[in-house]
């Protein structure tokens, strides 16, 4: 009797370990319709890094959705977390970046959680951009003081078929009370 216990006590102990690991994704690249590439990037040495949807047009923080998740270059080595369109200048390690089609028909307010327990806590950076159908651009989260962290964004320019980066915009992190201000949002 007691091996059996044991045995399943085993199999359940793995079961929760397994579900503990795993990191749903909530985000469907769109298949048809106006689109364009966009590749995120978490620059975090240790943290990990969310993408959040706002769910309202008010940029209300607890009106969102988890699109995915990124970890550190030395974090989860998942294939299942990896997604690749192919996009040029890719040097990142495949769990720190995400290639995605994001919808081009409806405005997209987006922000970047990152938690990083051993420097920063936790960091939050709001960016909206009228993301242009068949274009291509990277989002990239980079942590810049003890308390905070930017998003650039970057747009892949080709030029006689050659790419090239440029860099459109720089998003500082935002504190909690100042997100109704920010571009994207209804007041």
């Amino acid at each position: 009797m007691n091996k059996y216990f044991y045995a399943v006590a085993l199999v359940l102990s793995a079961a929760v370990l397994s579900g503990c690991a795993t990191v749903a994704d909530n985000y469907v690249s769109p298949t048809e319709g106006p689109r364009s590439k966009a590749r995120f990037v978490n620059m975090q040495w240790y943290g990990y890094l969310e993408i959040h949807k706002y769910d309202d047009p008010g940029c209300s923080i607890f009106k969102t959705t988890r699109m995915f998740t990124l970890f550190p270059p030395r974090g989860r080595k998942s294939d299942a977390l990896h997604v690749s369109l192919g996009m040029p200048f890719n040097t990142y390690e495949a769990p720190q970046y995400r290639e995605v089609y994001l919808p081009t028909q409806e405005p997209l307010v987006l922000f970047a959680n990152g938690y990083d327990g051993v420097i920063t806590g936790a960091s939050q950076v709001h960016f909206h951009y009228p993301f242009q159908a068949g274009h291509e651009y990277e989002i990239k989260y980079t942590p810049i003081s003890p308390q905070g962290a930017e998003i650039t964004l970057s747009e892949i320019q080709y030029e006689n078929n050659v790419p090239k980066m440029v860099e459109l915009k720089k998003y500082p992190s935002d504190w909690l009370g100042s997100l109704k201000d920010q571009e994207g949002c209804a007041s």
